[in-house]
């Protein structure tokens, strides 16, 4: 005797897909969360890695910490940075007038002092002539050997190449961190890269409503020092700028609004630091970063660096008194880890 084959009726069919919807609309969130943590753990490990080739610099040096970190690699750091004003063009970049005050080659250059040729060549720089001796940044833990490249961020797809990676080299737009993510841009970088304020964390050109705030910068670091003398980052960042050859296209830390007081600077060791990292802008993180105004939306994306767990005098308060500033500002800061060491040398000179 022969069956008749049933199938499903229409409405078995929807009930299964209805079904089938309503379980991945309650596993594709969790599914997201999932994989959020996962990068941002192994964020977090990054920069154990990182912190472990600092404490190694350190062990080397007697004691003294990094003055300041690039990030990235050592020959593909361009790294132009979108947010310092008039008149230095919006950039910072390799070449006479382009360099850093606390980069290891100019921090050797006595007052009036000439370029050594192989450090910052007066050339177009581009695509075709980086990557080679003579193109470099002088990072401490990359250039000496500590830390050769840094982590790949795993925020990042091989799309950071026309961004944070060597095609965006010759952009003639501002490109906030253009190539400081080295050769792929899927390397680490400090987002202090400009020497003081964690700049453009939180990117306000974008075209959308000013209290639409994103995060265009998940998975990168913050290395902030501290100094045997007491004095601030914008104090000693602005006396090694006066210590230096006069060509670095001016001042960019009191050009952002720093009140640098460099005459309480006695002593560039660095005896402490701390070192945190951005997580997904799903993740608001910790409250101990102040942003460089005290009002406005996308404005408060730009941070001080400058954090409210220890007193340290806050060159960016609003009231211009250089006071330290102790208590959270209620903005999000987006750092998922906060790393630090504990400083030998009693801090000094600020009363």
């Amino acid at each position: 005797m022969l069956r008749t084959k049933k199938g499903f009726t229409l409405i078995e069919l929807l009930v299964v897909i209805v079904i089938i919807g309503i379980l991945v609309a309650i596993a594709l969130p969790n599914f997201i969360k999932i994989k959020i943590k996962a990068r941002e753990a192994e964020v977090k490990q990054n920069l154990h890695a990182i912190q472990l080739a600092i404490e190694r610099y350190a062990t080397d040096s007697s004691g003294i910490y990094p003055f300041f970190l690039y990030g990235g690699d050592v020959y593909w750091n361009v790294g132009t940075i979108k947010w310092v004003p008039n008149p230095w063009n919006d950039r910072i970049e390799p070449g006479p007038g382009g360099r850093h005050a606390f980069d290891i080659f100019n921090v050797q250059f006595p007052s009036g002092g000439t370029v050594e040729p192989h450090t910052y060549p007066n050339v177009g720089l581009s695509a075709s002539n980086m990557g080679q001796r003579g193109t470099e940044f002088g990072d401490c833990l990359a250039y000496e050997g500590y830390l050769p490249q840094y982590p790949m961020n795993p925020f990042l797809t091989d799309k950071a190449v026309i961004i944070h990676g060597y095609e965006s080299v010759n952009y003639n737009i501002y490109v906030p961190f253009r190539a400081c993510g080295g050769r792929m841009g899927r390397n680490m970088f400090n987002l202090g890269w400009a020497g003081e304020g964690v700049c453009m964390m939180a990117y306000d050109g974008d075209g959308e409503p000013n209290d639409s705030l994103h995060l265009h910068f998940a998975g990168q670091f913050y290395y902030h020092p501290r100094y045997s003398d007491g004095a601030n980052n914008a104090d000693h960042f602005t006396a090694q700028y006066n210590s230096v050859d006069a060509d670095l296209r001016g001042n960019h830390v009191t050009g952002i609004g720093a009140h640098a007081q460099p005459q309480q600077v006695w002593s560039h060791d660095v005896v402490g630091y701390d070192l945190l990292a951005v997580g997904d802008e799903s993740t608001n993180g910790m409250d101990i970063d102040y942003s460089i105004s005290g009002g406005g939306a996308k404005i408060n994306g730009k941070r001080t660096g400058y954090l409210n767990n220890v007193s340290e005098p806050n060159p960016y308060n609003s009231a211009n008194d250089y006071e330290p500033r102790t208590v959270p500002d209620g903005i999000p800061d987006y750092y998922i880890i906060h790393l630090s060491s504990s400083q030998d040398a009693k801090p000094q000179g600020i009363t």
